[in-house]
């Protein structure tokens, strides 16, 4: 084995063979996660990882609270950080003192659909970490007067990023894509939204969100499985068992395929072609990630070296709420070159979802991702999120550490089946923001964002 690799390496190939020759496993290969239950009855998987400097468990919920309320809707939003100020009884500088002698990494986050969790830190600190943790989500500070302030603070930054180009396309693309509600709101960010964040508002959503049911955790580090069962007990055993109220996570969506122009003062055209896949957030996305850097790279070409504009484009196939993962294309480039920017990319495009990729496009994208993601996988905080993920889109244990099979296995007729299945015949529409919007030839030019409405 030893000298077929040796020649093998010889010839250039793979990683892989250096690790047989170094008597080191890959990555893959060390992660065998499993699923276990906790003395306190919280299921759990585990993967453990002895080299990792780090311990670490991630955990979450599908929320939903938030989208289904008909008012303070951001809650959940507002909620994680407002916990993350620390516990009753310590100030925010003492807090971050605590968490800085325990070298612990905390965060809580909530969006359109989860609220995520996670802690790190070394094995000989994570104890006190998990103690600290602990009391800030049982019994957090949550002082009207900071959420005021950073309520205060956040309309000043909308405010301000209401001159960006960008954050004017997104304002349109929230008319356009998203059916009126809670969530289209939430992503405008009015003032009317946050006014009706509130501490009692927050405290529901606690009670409706941070509970025993749904829950989903995940540990990767250097601890055995016993002592890992042992912490998270003591990090989230203190949990209500059910929420107060009922949670949905069913966010109206529509469709448009009109060409949309709003004239602005801005520094530089922004474009934005976008619309509702078929791609969904709980099926594995490691297609979708490829053809999205396959098409990025096309119109890489086709923006930037070919027109010689100062910027590239970007693809993205985004969890935005909903299922279905959104598809955005977007390139910020000089105003006199962005007509022939939006036909560049509208003809790499159409050729694109007519054509599909290669093969000499495919191969390095697969060889590429296995690398990077061999690379990923030997930090724990990393596997620890992957595990939690597939949890709470309900996949196997073994999910991770199939990775690499998973894009070994994707063929150039399974790319190009996704393309066509998952993307051709979508409606795409088209979201320009420039300083002038004259020659560009589209359906609707509007004042302001909220026009767009009238525009579908």
């Amino acid at each position: 084995m030893a000298r077929a690799c040796a020649a093998r390496l010889a010839m250039g190939l793979t990683a892989a063979c250096l690790a047989i020759a170094m008597h080191e496993p890959t990555a893959f290969a060390q992660i065998k996660a499993r699923d276990h239950v906790t003395p306190g009855g919280i299921p759990f998987r585990h993967a453990l990882m002895p080299r990792a400097q780090t311990q670490t468990i991630q955990f979450g919920w599908h929320d939903g609270y938030s989208f289904s309320q008909k008012e303070g809707h951001a809650a959940g939003s507002w909620g994680a950080g407002m916990i993350m100020q620390g516990p009753a009884g310590s100030s925010r500088g003492e807090f971050e003192e605590d968490a800085k002698d325990a070298q612990a990494r905390m965060f809580l986050q909530s969006n359109f659909r989860n609220t995520f969790g996670s802690l790190g830190a070394p094995p000989d600190k994570i104890d006190d970490a998990i103690a600290l943790f602990s009391r800030t989500l049982a019994n957090p500070a949550l002082d009207p007067e900071r959420l005021k302030e950073r309520i205060a603070n956040r309309k000043t930054e909308i405010r301000q990023a209401r001159v960006k180009a960008e954050t004017l396309a997104g304002d349109i693309g929230a008319y356009l894509f998203l059916a009126p509600g809670p969530a289209r709101q939430w992503r405008l960010g009015d003032d009317a939204i946050l006014d009706a964040v509130t501490i009692p508002r927050i405290e529901a959503w606690r009670k409706a969100v941070l509970t025993r049911e749904g829950l989903k955790v995940a540990a990767a580090g250097p601890e055995p499985v016993e002592k890992v069962a042992a912490q998270i007990d003591k990090l989230l055993g203190h949990l209500p068992g059910k929420g107060t109220e009922a949670r949905s996570n069913d966010i109206p969506i529509q469709h448009s395929a009109k060409s949309v122009a709003l004239a602005a003062p801005v520094p530089q055209t922004y474009l934005l072609i976008g619309g509702w896949s078929a791609f969904s957030r709980n099926e594995d996305p490691i297609t979708a990630d490829m053809l999205a850097k396959i098409l990025r790279e096309r119109l890489f070409k086709a923006v930037r070296e070919k027109l010689g504009a100062a910027y590239g484009a970007t693809v993205r196939l985004g969890t935005v709420g909903p299922d279905m993962l959104f598809f955005s294309v977007s390139a910020a480039v000089e105003h006199e070159k962005a007509a022939d920017a939006l036909a560049a990319i509208r003809v790499e495009l159409a050729r694109f979802l007519a054509e599909g990729i290669t093969e000499a496009e495919l191969n390095p994208q697969k060889d590429k991702l296995i690398s990077d993601t061999r690379q990923s996988m030997r930090r724990a905080p990393y596997v620890a999120r992957l595990l939690r993920n597939a949890m709470l889109e309900n996949l196997p244990a073994d999910h991770v550490e199939t990775t690499e099979k998973r894009i070994a296995a994707i063929t150039l007729d399974h790319a190009n089946a996704a393309i066509r299945e998952k993307l051709g015949g979508k409606p795409l529409a088209t979201i320009i923001v420039a300083p002038a919007v004259e020659g560009f030839g589209v359906d609707c030019v509007v004042k302001t964002a909220a026009e767009a409405e009238t525009c579908r």
